[in-house]
């Protein structure tokens, strides 16, 4: 459900499908999003399409990209967003879980962050179909053996994802940025001040000597002791 591209690998999740495991299961797969999003990279959607060979229209559906996927969410009994490469967020799990829909996730970028504290079992390594099959085959069932995920999960994104707490969130960070900003800035003013003064009484210190040395030098017994003097200091 939204951009179909490489760095979402699919494959890797059709390769699930195509599992014994899943294929004993009997469950299928609905893929949404085209090119209405945007040309897909060397044809991945047909890539895609061919990946799924024999399964595709019947275990494997694709479906032209939707802008209301509320419904689809909720239809929906698992949403996977298989990512190899450094998702920042990963939004469709945040949205999928509001539903009340379990997501299994890749261990990847910022994916973690969203269920590493409630759900780290849901997290699974990037590229590892078979990991993500075992995983799919284990929520499959949740609505009659843990029907209690659906709360949890709109309790999580509640908890950490509403609006209003996001934004305070945002505020306090960007709050004590700019406080560490101003601090540095005065901490930079105050070495500064300090070191310019250390140097205007070391420049006092070494004028003096040779503010003697001036006021005697018509005297020619006092002006050797006194260039001795310059010299000790």
């Amino acid at each position: 459900m939204g951009e179909s591209a490489r760095k979402k690998d699919l494959l890797v999740l059709i390769e699930a499908f195509k599992s014994d495991l899943l294929r004993a299961l009997g469950v299928s797969l609905h893929v949404y999003g085209d090119d209405r999003i945007g040309p897909l990279p060397g044809g991945y959607l047909a890539e895609l399409k061919r990946a799924s060979g024999e399964l595709e229209g019947d275990r494997i559906v694709f479906h032209r990209h939707i802008v209301d996927t509320i419904p689809v969410l909720q239809a929906a009994d698992i949403v996977v967003l298989p990512s190899t490469w450094n998702e920042p967020f990963g939004r469709v799990l945040i949205e999928a879980m509001s539903c009340g829909v379990p997501v299994i996730g890749s261990k990847v970028g910022g994916i973690p962050e969203i269920l590493e504290s409630e759900f780290p079992e849901w997290l699974v390594p990037p590229g590892d179909s078979m990991a993500l099959a075992k995983k799919i085959s284990e929520l499959m069932d949740w609505r009659e053996t843990r029907p209690e995920f659906g709360a949890r999960c709109r309790e999580l994104v509640i908890d950490r994802f509403d609006k209003k707490r996001v934004i305070d969130d945002l505020l306090r960070t960007f709050s004590a940025v700019v406080g560490m900003i101003v601090e540095s800035r005065e901490s930079h003013k105050r070495l500064m001040d300090t070191r310019a003064e250390r140097q205007g009484h070391e420049s006092r210190i070494r004028a003096r000597p040779r503010q003697l040395c001036a006021s005697f030098s018509s005297h020619t017994g006092v002006t050797a002791c006194c260039r001795e003097r310059c010299r000790v200091f």
